[in-house]
């Protein structure tokens, strides 16, 4: 299978209760994508995250260049949501929805997956 985006979508929990999770979820995601997490921006960027999160707060995500990205839409329902994204459909999508999906099964955090959810938003009226 090969999508485009690949949705974690969480209900009845806060932003905060992702914290002790989160470093995880960030090396998954830094690992099946290839980038190096010893680099200082990806210490800072991890950093932020993390007190985002303690603070009860939507972490920013990240949007770099590398093959894919890692956001938190901004949403006005009290649903969290992140999502894995890349401009052509690929099994890394796959694949690091999946890893993180099984990381939350083990901290018993219910969610659903949703699959090229995105796509919706760009399609012509």
């Amino acid at each position: 299978m090969k999508a485009r985006s690949g949705h974690i979508i969480i209900s009845h929990i806060d932003y905060k209760d992702l914290y002790p999770v989160y470093e995880d979820i960030y090396k998954i995601y830094m690992k099946e994508t290839n980038q190096d997490i010893s680099t200082e921006e990806a210490t800072v960027q991890l950093d932020v995250g993390l007190s985002d999160l303690k603070s009860n707060k939507k972490p920013a995500g990240f949007n770099k260049p590398g093959n894919v990205r890692f956001i938190f839409p901004i949403k006005d329902d009290k649903v969290i949501e992140f999502y894995f994204y890349r401009n052509v459909k690929s099994q890394d999508v796959v694949n690091v929805t999946q890893k993180i999906s099984g990381l939350l099964n083990n901290k018993g955090i219910e969610h659903n997956i949703e699959y090229d959810k995105i796509l919706g938003l760009f399609k012509k009226k």
